[in-house]
């Protein structure tokens, strides 16, 4: 059989036996239905996939078993987190690259301890990996960035656009929290052989940090350790032994003549296991056994020719002129300076928490640090790494951060970082209904964290509504993808309310394209945001409420909002709780701008007789003295009543003068409370063609 007819024959069996992969994989790698992807998204890949291997065949006898170059290749590692787990130290990812050079350099302590019948094939790649001392633009680097982005979460290549550098350059890794698996279960990572990659941004790894290195959040086991050599194996051209197989699914060629045909050692290590007629190379690295040990001189061979090769570029990263730029030249030292950054463990708590902050600095490592935390009247400092702060009063922190290092000093402040809240709530009673005037951003009884990726981000809209004056806006056509805005509530009490509990709210979104990923989380929490619990998950599809828009969406008419609610199980843990706050966090994913309007926390059936309905009208200045402005928009000619009422729903006064058919359009109506009524908490009840809406009113 001719080389290239096994090569057509093992691109049909990819093709056919794709979906096995998910019946058969052991998740580990991901690479075989990742090319499969790229192959179907752009069949012009897979011929030159063809050719390309056709090269190789002919060409790899020009290697000479013992005559390794030495090869230096420059690296990057993108870590690409959310302050999570997959957060992982240099030294994890420096353990990472010692693994790979020793795997690649024949170094590995258990190199000599492989099975009589294949010591002799052992083979020496003579790669080394050095993370890169320069970054594209040639400043100082220690070869490791730091991005948060929500990507990090069952990732994929739209991960990697969070942080990538050229790949004729230095060799890309990205490490994540999870990646993203059709089948389920955990995925160790995946590559995209040479010519594979969709584009050139997604050509390099990428690993779940539970299999990058042995320490950390590695758990030391072989099968962990050695993901990052088997997906560098790929990156250099190797197959698995099994060829385009699935493991376990049949006997299959990976092109390399020293290697056994195998159907793969799916999470086992038999050593002497004979699956299709031979023994089984197990302790291969580009098998699933949980104690592979080398590769064969002759995968040894074929990447020592794909790394002479323009496939996706690979050899222009180990030129001269290449290892010049990227720093890691032999004999090349220089100290960075440090790049300040840092963690607050939880952005919020209430008065009388103490907090943890974490040095996160990067580039460097540091030998001193300054801490400056600051509401403007309540200043705590520092000179510990991570220090616990103790917070007494309420307010918005600023947080400074001064390291140092050998390479010298960098500072970092972050305004209004952490807020803590007052342990009293900020509303007293249960009922509760918002349409965000007065600039509630500015004033301080809803919280937008801050972004670093401004414009983007929670806004006051005063443009655009469901009822007037206002609704919050997230600024997102544009924004970089899988960032977290996040906007918190003011604080209620709900220890009287024995009832039923519902919060009801309405909002405006639109997709920018068909695979535009966009979600909303809603949260609660009753200790001032110190712990949330996620109560519920809006995907892209279930924020809709308009069609497909490029241009900055607009709701032009109310037929493009839409209403939810968080009912019964969903918040009743929360009904006897005296300090709760809402969290909604918005994740960009390439989708346009999102609304939020009409905030409304309701209660037992006997105070509100219409209990799916979202209060149609604003209050203002409220709390009052003797006169507030009652204000709402009717979409047909109405029957309008107005009264106030105590909390318990007994009617006080009514405006009998104000009751009458209104017209379709905006209605402002001023109300004088009269001199009987004292101050306190109450409500006011717009009726409308019979049904009944309250909202609160503080008398003051």
């Amino acid at each position: 059989m001719t080389l290239m007819l096994r090569i057509r024959l093992a691109l049909v069996c990819l093709t056919s036996l794709f979906s096995l992969i998910q019946a058969f994989s052991q998740n580990l790698c991901l690479t075989t239905e990742m090319v499969q992807k790229a192959f179907q998204a752009d069949p012009h890949l897979q011929i030159e996939f063809e050719a390309f291997n056709q090269w190789i065949a002919e060409h790899e006898s020009q290697f000479i078993p013992g005559s390794e170059a030495n090869y230096v290749i420059p690296v990057v590692v993108h870590v690409i987190h959310d302050n999570g787990m997959e957060y992982i130290s240099d030294a994890q990812i420096a353990d990472a690259i010692s693994i790979l050079n020793e795997d690649f350099n024949k170094l590995n302590s258990d190199a000599n301890q492989v099975v009589s019948s294949f010591l002799s094939r052992v083979g020496n790649v003579g790669f080394e990996f050095r993370l890169a001392k320069k970054d594209p633009n040639g400043n100082c680097t220690n070869g490791i960035t730091r991005t948060q982005s929500y990507l990090t979460y069952n990732a994929d290549d739209k991960a990697k656009s969070v942080s990538y550098w050229p790949r004729n350059k230095y060799y890309n890794i990205w490490v994540v929290n999870s990646i993203e698996s059709s089948g389920g279960g955990i995925i160790g990572g995946y590559a995209y052989l040479p010519g594979t990659a969709p584009s050139a941004a997604t050509d390099g790894i990428i690993l779940d940090n539970r299999y990058t290195g042995s320490i950390g959040t590695a758990d030391g086991s072989n099968f962990n350790a050695r993901v990052i050599t088997h997906e560098t194996g790929h990156f250099f051209g190797c197959l698995h032994p099994w060829g385009f197989n699935a493991c376990g699914s049949g006997c299959g060629d990976d092109l390399v003549a020293d290697v056994p045909a195998t159907s793969g050692s799916c999470n086992n290590c038999n050593l002497s296991q004979t699956t299709c007629g031979s023994l089984d190379n197990v302790e291969n690295f580009m098998d699933y056994a949980m104690c592979s040990k080398m590769f064969t001189t002759g995968q040894a061979s074929r990447m020592n020719t794909v790394i002479n090769t323009s496939s996706g570029q690979r050899n222009s990263l180990w030129q001269s002129a290449n290892l010049i730029a990227t720093g890691t030249q032999t004999g090349f030292t220089q100290n960075c300076a440090p790049i300040a950054d840092f963690h607050a463990e939880k952005t919020t708590a209430c008065t009388g928490s103490a907090l943890l902050l974490s040095d996160r600095t990067t580039n460097a490592t540091p030998t001193s640090w300054s801490w400056t935390i600051t509401n403007g009247t309540q200043t705590f400092t520092s000179t510990d790494q991570n220090p616990y702060i103790t917070f007494t009063a309420p307010g918005d922190y600023n947080v400074t951060l001064t390291v140092g290092a050998v390479g010298g000093t960098n500072s970092t402040t972050r305004q209004k970082v952490i807020r803590i809240f007052d342990s009293n709530s900020d509303d007293q009673n249960w009922i509760y209904f918002d349409t965000f005037n007065n600039n509630p951003l500015n004033y301080g009884r809803w919280t937008a964290t801050s972004t670093p990726d401004s414009p983007y981000g929670w806004e006051t809209s005063s443009q655009v509504f469901y009822t007037w004056p206002n609704s919050l806006k997230v600024n997102n056509n544009g924004s970089p993808l899988g960032k977290k805005f996040t906007l918190i509530s003011p604080s209620y009490d709900f220890s009287a309310l024995n009832g039923s509990l519902r919060m009801s709210y309405r909002f405006a979104y639109a997709k920018r394209a068909t695979g535009s990923d966009d979600r909303m989380l809603i949260s609660i929490s009753s200790n001032c945001g110190q712990t949330w619990t996620l109560r519920k998950t809006l995907m892209a599809n279930d924020l809709a409420s308009s069609g497909i828009t490029t241009a900055n969406f607009i709701p032009a008419s109310k037929a493009d909002w839409r209403s939810d609610s968080l009912t019964g199980t969903m918040l009743q843990p929360w009904a006897n709780r005296t300090n709760v706050r809402l969290k909604f966090e918005f994740i960009s994913g390439g989708g346009n701008h999102f609304y939020l309007d009409d905030i409304n926390i309701s209660g037992p059936l006997s105070i509100e007789n219409e209990p799916n309905a979202i209060l149609p009208f604003n209050l203002f200045p409220n709390p009052a003295q003797r006169t507030v402005t009652l204000a709402y928009s009717l979409d047909q000619q109405s029957h309008c009543s107005i009264a106030l009422f105590d909390l318990s729903g007994r009617e006080l006064f009514a405006w009998s003068d104000l009751a009458g058919s209104k017209t379709s359009g905006q209605h402002a109506q001023e109300l004088q409370i009269p001199d009987h009524i004292q101050a306190g908490t109450y409500l006011i009840g717009l009726n409308l063609n019979g049904q009944q809406h309250l909202q609160r009113l503080i008398l003051n």
